[in-house]
């Protein structure tokens, strides 16, 4: 549905001509679905108009209307995803939720079942709905983080269900960390609990009072294990790099240069030549950034192969996990390559972190870290040296700690300092000096890596042309650290 009726631009790109024709037939089909297809509840003329409000804006829910469900429900699927909504907000524990929550929250519970096949069990829906939603919510122009959180409530808002129809101690485990480790963000996990009880309340009467025990129990548990992840989650201050467009260009510190490709095309970069004691706020960086507090995780690139299969092991349902470096610019920066990518990394996908290389060589992803530095039979020093050093240096409770990661967390350091000046210092004078000397680099882990900017450092701006070629088509700006 993205994009219909109105999607005359894309047609532009199909060379076919009969194509355009069969798209352009079925256009007025699209419209009057979409569009000319208003809801009338008799009896109701305001819920009429609220309803019709909602498919002005997602027609998509008009795919649930009138859709029967399985023997097992009251409700067709459009009354049900109403009743789930209408329960959500009457939860008592959805008024502690934040306003940007609550939105969250009451999209998800519209569209928890939005592909639910009619008329049968339908135990892929949570996650084909999670993955549509997802790129359905473009439309909204609404952020990353954001559609990231809906996207893991609707995939996950049938744990329960999965959790107690296995009699196998090992699966139940497994859903539990599973659950958790999807739930570790914010307050994932509590609004996740809002949506089940009210999905099961909207079943039939009484039908929630039948699991309750089960609901409670697994509740519990996943509840306990989402607190065992955050005691140990990774703060590490990153600097925001501004796109290319939203850098203030003086010819000097900053540069707009032309190269000429292999092939002979010409390729316009954003340049920004970072020096020592540079008041980076005169060029679009944050307020108050001062070069030496330029804080990055890094991935060096060598061959354009590589390039390639980076840019898109940060899709949404990648199990990816890679390899990068954390590095501070007034300590000296250093890198593994010449040249590369700094990244933009949620601080809940830093999964683990070392002051020297601990899995290099290994195909790494997201269920191989789970096994051995989160859930494995002994605490991974990987998984918790950042947490442990923070800890120590703030003399801080696993409690203390979670609470401060939630406020400092994916701040930088110039933030962090005006607001927690004690745990700035405590990060100035040991995570932010990790790399101890020329040829050993500390091995950060994470996952959905998003990049922004091209790097590079000790060779006279000698950069692969693929590399400019990205960042000119992404309005990234290329970064030039000048170590002398």
């Amino acid at each position: 549905m993205t994009g219909y009726p109105y999607f005359n631009e894309n047609n532009n790109d199909i060379e076919d001509e009969k194509t355009r024709l069969k798209i352009e037939n079925v256009k007025q089909y699209v419209k009057k679905f979409s569009e000319d297809n208003n809801i009338t509840v008799k009896g109701s003329s305001e819920i009429s108009k609220q309803l019709n409000v909602i498919i002005k804006a997602f027609p998509e829910f008009l795919t649930e209307i009138e859709k029967a469900q399985h023997e097992g429900h009251a409700y067709t699927l459009d009354i049900h995803s109403l009743k789930v909504l209408q329960n959500v907000i009457n939860n008592p524990k959805y008024e502690q939720l934040s306003k940007e929550d609550k939105t969250i929250l009451k999209i998800s519970a519209l569209f928890h079942d939005l592909t639910k096949k009619e008329g049968q069990k339908d135990k892929i829906h949570p996650l084909e709905s999670s993955f549509d939603v997802y790129h359905i919510l473009d439309k909204l122009k609404m952020n990353e983080n954001d559609k990231y959180k809906i996207y893991n409530i609707i995939k996950n808002h049938d744990w329960l269900e999965r959790y107690n129809t296995s009699d196998n101690k090992d699966i139940k485990e497994k859903i539990i960390k599973d659950t958790a480790f999807d739930l570790r963000k914010g307050k994932l996990g509590e609004m996740e609990f809002i949506l089940t009880e009210s999905d099961m309340r909207s079943v039939s009467n009484n039908f929630f009072e039948g699991f309750k025990n089960a609901f409670d129990n697994g509740k519990s548990e996943i509840e306990k294990t989402i607190k065992n992840i955050k005691k140990t989650a990774l703060c590490l201050p990153q600097t925001k790099i501004p796109k290319a467009d939203e850098i203030k260009i003086d010819g000097v510190n900053t540069k707009k240069k032309v190269t000429k490709t292999k092939e002979g095309k010409y390729i316009e970069n954003t340049y920004v030549y970072i020096k020592k004691g540079l008041d980076l706020s005169e060029y679009g960086f944050e307020q108050g950034l001062i070069s030496d507090d330029i804080n990055v995780l890094v991935h060096g690139i060598a061959e354009k192969e590589n390039s390639l299969i980076f840019q898109n092991i940060g899709q949404l349902d990648s199990n990816a996990v890679l390899s990068s470096s954390y590095t501070n610019f007034g300590k000296g920066f250093h890198a593994f390559k010449n040249n590369g990518f700094i990244l933009d990394i949620d601080c809940d996908d830093i999964l683990a972190g070392y002051y020297e290389n601990f899995i290099s060589g290994e195909k790494k992803n997201v269920d191989l870290f789970k096994s051995r530095y989160l859930f494995g039979d002994k605490v991974s020093k990987h998984r918790n040296y950042i947490s442990d050093v923070i800890k120590k240096g703030l003399n801080l409770s696993d409690e203390e700690y979670i609470n401060l990661y939630e406020e400092i967390g994916n701040k930088s350091i110039t933030q962090i300092e005006k607001s927690h000046p004690d745990a700035a210092k405590v990060l100035k004078q040991t995570i932010m000096n990790l790399p101890k000397g020329q040829s050993v680099y500390n091995e950060i882990l994470v996952t959905r890596p998003k990049i922004q900017a091209v790097f590079n450092y000790k060779t006279n701006e000698i950069i692969p042309d693929y590399l400019l070629e990205y960042a000119s088509e992404n309005n990234l700006p290329v970064i030039i650290f000048c170590n002398k």
